[in-house]
Formats: structure tokens, sequence, C-alpha cells
């Protein structure tokens, strides 16, 4: 039987850049780089997943704020998750 719930995933980024996650310390002892290529290997599986069931939703989480973050640096990330 196919499964027909509704699905909504929440992806906790805060940054897309590696020297804002570095000056938080989100994740204790990784590479704020390779994190960030992680998450985005992660979320081209998300979309493609998207793609084939719209029964699956995405949101991603930012952090407005952060230490040394620009207006600038902000955008930047929000044109990441995109």
């Amino acid at each position: 039987k196919e499964c027909r719930c509704r699905v909504h995933l929440e992806m906790g980024v805060q940054s897309a850049i590696p020297a804002e996650l570095d000056v938080v310390d989100r994740v204790k002892d990784a590479d704020p780089k390779k994190l960030v290529t992680k998450v985005a290997d992660k979320f081209a599986m998300v979309r493609k997943a998207m793609a084939e069931n719209p029964l699956l939703t995405c949101e991603v989480s930012l952090i407005f704020g952060l230490p040394e973050q620009t207006r600038d640096s902000f955008a930047e990330s929000v044109a990441w998750c995109r």
C-alpha cells in the first residue's frame, strides 16, 4: 500500500557561511567548510525527493544576527538555501 502521509522536514542550518559557523561553534569539532558542503549534499537529496513526492516539504532555519554576520553574508546564506 502506498503511504499518503505528509512529511515536513525542518533543517536548522543557522548559516551557510563557514566563518560564521566557526564563531558560534554550533557543531563541536566540525570543519565549517566541510559542514556546509555536507548540508548542501543533503539539500540536493531533499530537493530530489520533493520533486518525486508532492507530500514532502522542507523549510530551512537561518539565524539573523550571528557574531560577525553582515546583511550581505545573511543574504548570501539565503541565496545559498535557494
